[in-house]
């Protein structure tokens, strides 16, 4: 597994546990009905579920996982991996390197 690979798996893991730590939804999600996605996703299609009005239109849902300020002792922020972002971007990084 890459270094990209772990630090993707590592955020994806987090989220996922955000996400089952803060579950009222009530409270920590909120949905945008109706939002313009993108025409190609076959998601997005009225074929793919009777609430899409449209071609391309969607419903994005938003977790807000925020720590509460009154709990923030009892919550620790996960670590990031040191990632070598020359594989990203070597010719962007390269000219930034040459510049004074």
């Amino acid at each position: 597994m890459t270094a990209s690979e772990r630090v993707i798996n590592h955020a994806l893991l987090a989220l996922f546990r955000a996400v089952q730590r803060i579950e009222p939804g009530h409270i920590f999600k909120a949905h945008r009905v109706g939002v313009r996605g993108h025409q190609l996703d076959p998601s997005q299609m009225p074929d793919y579920s009777p609430f899409i009005r449209g071609q391309g239109i969607t419903c994005k849902t938003i977790f807000d996982c925020t720590v509460p300020w009154a709990l923030k002792s009892r919550f620790e922020r996960a670590p990031f991996a040191d990632v070598d972002p020359r594989p990203f971007a070597p010719d962007y990084l390269a000219k930034r390197a040459k510049k004074p």
